[in-house]
């Protein structure tokens, strides 16, 4: 009797047992066994974005990066940069806001006819710009040919009119630096287009240009 009660006690403890698996037992990862009774801190996950094969389960930027923030600019230009693109078409009425780049409140550029740009702000028309510079008023904006890394080197002679710079009918192929004299900032500025004005010639006035150039980016 007693060797039956032995043989009963050492069944149900060694019989009786559940063996123990070890392994990763949080079902999110990508190596979950589910055989596993205690987990071993093994587990494994994938990157973010990307699910346990690398496969990108987010949108890829302009760039083809998952998850990048890398976006067309207005020059569609894959950057993460940003422009603005302004064009006034041949003809458009230089006195509507429309036909204005108003880069910042007292700045708002356009051009005439056959003129170089001025500030519609506080004058009628380029001419008006310039004389009331020779009697004193305050130059809101100057001009360089370059980049803002020149000018921020300290290479450019800034002047007080586009005009100023010379070969305006070649200005598309230039690096334009403007120059935010109270705010002492620069931005570049990409010419596109540029009507080419000669009096006389029909064909060729209707002031019309365009540009990609900086924007100004708020202080923190």
């Amino acid at each position: 009797m007693n060797s039956y009660i032995q043989i009963l006690v050492l069944l149900f403890l060694f019989g009786g047992c559940e063996q123990k698996i070890s392994g990763c037992t949080d079902q999110e990862s990508c190596n979950y066994n589910a055989e596993a009774t205690e987990d071993d801190n093994t587990c494994q996950y994938p990157e973010q974005n990307l699910d346990c094969d690398d496969n990108c389960i987010v949108d890829t930027d302009c760039a083809g990066e998952c998850g990048g923030d890398a976006v067309l600019n207005c020059a569609d230009i894959c950057s993460g940069s940003s422009c603005v693109l302004f064009t006034k078409e041949d003809f458009a009425d230089e006195t509507l806001s429309e036909n204005q780049d108003c880069i910042v409140e007292n700045i708002c550029l356009t051009r005439g006819l056959l003129e170089p740009l001025y500030n519609a702000t506080y004058y009628s028309n380029y001419s008006d710009m310039m004389t009331s510079y020779a009697l004193g008023d305050f130059v809101l904006i100057k001009w360089a040919e370059g980049t803002v890394n020149d000018a921020e080197l300290g290479n450019l002679n800034f002047v007080n009119s586009l005009q100023e710079i010379g070969g305006l009918t070649t200005i598309t192929s230039k690096d334009i630096v403007g120059y935010i004299v109270n705010l002492d900032i620069y931005l570049n500025f990409n010419f596109l287009e540029w009507t080419v004005g000669e009096p006389g010639c029909s064909d060729c006035t209707g002031g019309g240009f365009s540009y990609i150039r900086d924007i100004i980016i708020p202080a923190e």
